[in-house]
């Protein structure tokens, strides 16, 4: 029904309940993402609704005009529309008498959301104006109608959004990119079609990540990094967002760096784009975030190099105690109060056997050249066999040969889930065999000098992977210093 075709005696009803007032309206105009400009531009739904309110003599009331750009309103929407919900609070206030849109699904895909509103519309009196039609709440048979074409549109858009995730779920099993660009990467596009090509590292910030990749690894803390990268003015992750060590922690940790594809929160094989940070130095840096021993932002505020990472005989972990002068100070078990001792006294020894320790040439030895690289090496490699052998099966699943199904999709299943699982053992070992990057920088004859150099984070971090240091008890109680048998080195390399 065109504006044209409007019922008159709908109207003029109206027009004699408000004693021939002009008829009060509000515009409402919505568009969903839409990267190729195939759906009505807000501009257009906001002229065509001024034409509409001209044509029938309906009046457009002061900030009435309201607009949701880039804003879904199926049922499977997360963002909130801050200007419908505006009109809907100017409604309840009974500031208009019709609600002008350019179709009902830019009022509403879900027909939940579309009652409230068709409700509040009965109650005051506001009629609707869809696509040229009016539509009476307090009228059954139109309402019915009315709420047809919201039940069109929402199936429209379960529609638009299975396709979609099939879409996407076939571009993952492919390896080829979907959804926003990641930090290090670029995308390039057809000029003509404007159809994704390719995506490839970025000659700016693949090195970033390298980096932080490489310092996680070697011990530094999320939020020493995350402060370097905002005083060097490295642009954040995400336009307008800023360097927070939660940042700094979800772009080291992503598969996607070393050309993996992830779907739905698993890797599902290899990308089709090149990696940007090697498997050893990824798995690495793994390794070191998911220490339960970490202590990420809060060890940047620790001052004193043995608090949280030595233990009593029964296994609880040393704080420090006291303020003041250094000479009062302790480190004690908090937990059960049996052990303690002086602060400067028990860091003096742990940093002396540590260096001692990490000096020594079998230590270096053990490291260059590493087994346990060699390991990680061997278990990437198996994992990346059996990730070319379920992309193998995935190519034979309903392929008919002769007649005959090579494999059924139930089969591709059980071997699917079979092959998962071996992948992520080969990749959780390569994750253990990691050689953490602080090893390398201490072992060898220069650690006392890289030890000066070092930052306490750093220095906290090497005595985390190479030693479990437990406080033994005293002889007597009340003793606070080091006597023979008191302090046991638990050596893990």
């Amino acid at each position: 029904m065109s504006d044209s075709e409007i019922p008159r005696s709908l109207l003029d009803q109206r027009l004699a309940e408000r004693g021939s007032r002009p008829m009060r309206a509000f515009i409402y105009a919505r568009r969903s993402y839409d990267p190729n400009n195939l759906a009505r531009a807000i501009g257009d739904q906001t002229h065509e609704g001024r034409q509409t309110c001209e044509r029938n003599g309906w009046i457009v009331e002061k900030n009435g005009e309201f607009a949701d750009p880039d804003n879904s309103a199926s049922r499977h929407a997360r963002k909130e529309r801050p200007d419908y919900d505006e009109m809907v609070k100017r409604v309840e206030k009974g500031e208009c008498d019709v609600i002008v849109s350019w179709e009902s699904a830019r009022l509403s895909r879900d027909i939940t959301v579309f009652t409230r509103l068709a409700d509040l519309c009965e109650r005051n009196g506001v009629l609707l104006c869809l696509n040229g039609t009016l539509y009476d709440m307090r009228n059954s048979q139109q309402r019915f109608f009315a709420q047809f074409t919201v039940l069109q549109g929402g199936l429209e858009a379960d529609t638009m959004r299975d396709r979609a995730l099939r879409t996407m779920a076939a571009l993952a099993r492919e390896g080829k990119p979907t959804g926003k660009v990641p930090f290090g990467y670029v995308r390039e596009y057809d000029p003509t079609t404007g159809k994704q090509v390719r995506q490839y590292p970025d000659e700016k910030t693949a090195p970033i990540v390298a980096e932080l990749t490489r310092r996680v690894a070697a011990g530094e803390t999320l939020l020493s990094l995350a402060r370097e990268m905002k005083a060097r003015g490295v642009p954040g992750p995400r336009a307008g967002s800023d360097w927070i060590p939660m940042t700094v922690r979800r772009l080291v940790s992503r598969p996607t760096n070393i050309g993996k594809r992830v779907h739905q929160g698993r890797v599902i094989g290899d990308a089709d784009w090149d990696p940007i940070v090697p498997e050893v130095d990824f798995y690495a840096a793994v390794k070191v975030l998911s220490d339960p021993a970490r202590r990420t932002q809060k060890d940047s505020a620790v001052k004193h190099l043995m608090s949280g990472i030595s233990y009593c005989p029964d296994g609880h972990k040393l704080y420090l105690l006291g303020g003041g002068r250094d000479l009062r100070k302790r480190y004690l078990c908090t937990t059960c109060r049996s052990v303690a001792i002086g602060v400067n006294t028990f860091d003096d020894l742990v940093t002396a056997a540590v260096l001692a320790y990490v000096e020594r040439p079998e230590f270096a030895h053990a490291l260059v050249p590493s087994t346990v690289d060699d390991g990680a090496r061997e278990a990437l490699h198996r994992a990346a066999l059996l990730e070319a052998e379920l992309a193998e099966a995935r190519g034979l699943v309903g392929k008919m040969v002769d007649g005959r199904m090579m494999l059924s999709v139930a089969d591709f299943a059980a071997i699917s889930a079979q092959l998962t699982t071996q992948i992520d053992e080969a990749r959780a070992e390569a994750q253990d065999a990691a050689v953490p990057e602080v090893l390398r920088r201490f072992a060898g004859p220069g650690a006392r000098a890289v030890w000066e150099a070092a930052t306490l984070p750093e220095r906290r971090t090497l005595i985390r992977e190479v030693v479990k240091v437990t406080l033994n008890r005293a002889r007597r109680p009340g003793v606070h210093t080091i006597e023979p048998g008191r302090v046991t080195f638990d050596w893990q390399w």
